[in-house]
């Protein structure tokens, strides 16, 4: 009896990870797609431990971009409507929503609105994208970049009602586009196409010239480790040079004028202390 039961329970196991896999490919592609292109499917996805990290996790990229290149995956939508993205995670949400944010842009997506929910019962946090497009947004390009910071996107999922929701941890997430600042060594800033962003470390003093024959209309943004603010500077005074303190705690730093980043466009001097 003993041998039967242990026999069912390793049998049982390659049919419940079938089960997992098939039922993320069918959620990914949509019931009909899949039953369509079952024959393919199977056949693309035969050795199923390509698709697996480990005996219970899927490998979210591994699927889709087999889905994606075998032309499985659809992206496109008849007509232009307002399509919802969800981003979800248990970790650094205002990092995550810098980093949506960011990468939307970088994808050449400008005109979007963001909203957030938290729930507290799970400690979850929800990023809302919502954005009228004829396409998908590229589930391959964004785990691309989410993985270019070191963020994992561990699952995907889609509603019948075409909501896509990323799953993500962002807990070692590296900001893009950040500035390291050596302390007492003075910075020179190139021309800004966006706001500077600076990390500083153990920084007490930032003194911030602007470059001859541009006049800085000073906008300073102090962060902690977790991009909480703490502290903003704004001035409508035009200003050369600045030196202000920097409140403890502080790891970035957003600089940029008040105004136009055409003021600063030769760029800026600064130097931490």
């Amino acid at each position: 009896m003993l041998k039967r039961l242990l026999f069912v329970f390793v049998f049982c196991i390659p049919l419940l990870q079938a089960d997992l896999l098939e039922d993320k490919i069918k959620n990914l592609m949509g019931e009909d797609d899949y039953l369509i292109n079952k024959n393919l499917v199977s056949v693309l996805f035969k050795k199923r431990s390509n698709f697996y990290k480990t005996q219970d996790t899927l490998d979210m990229s591994s699927i889709v971009n087999t889905l994606k290149t075998n032309g499985l995956l659809k992206l496109t939508l008849n007509d232009p409507e307002y399509l919802q993205v969800q981003f979800i995670t248990k970790s650094e949400p205002i990092k995550t929503m810098k980093l949506v944010n960011d990468f939307f842009k970088d994808l050449g997506y400008y005109h979007f609105y963001t909203s957030r929910i938290n729930h507290a019962k799970d400690s979850q946090t929800i990023f809302n994208i919502r954005l009228k497009t004829q396409a998908i947004i590229d589930p391959t390009l964004l785990m691309e970049k989410f993985a270019e910071h070191n963020c994992t996107v561990f699952d995907i999922s889609v509603t019948e009602n075409n909501i896509w929701s990323y799953h993500i941890n962002t807990k070692r997430a590296s900001l893009p586009e950040i500035i390291e600042i050596v302390k007492t060594e003075q910075t020179e800033l190139n021309k800004p196409m966006k706001p500077y962003f600076i990390q500083v470390s153990d920084a007490t003093n930032l003194i911030v010239h602007a470059k001859p024959n541009d006049h800085w209309h000073a906008h300073i943004v102090f962060y902690d480790k977790d991009l909480n603010v703490l502290e903003i500077l704004k001035s409508e005074k035009l200003t050369k040079s600045i030196k202000v303190d920097v409140p403890t705690s502080t790891q970035y730093i957003k600089i940029s004028d008040l105004f136009h980043l055409h003021n600063i466009k030769r760029g800026l001097s600064v130097l931490i202390n």
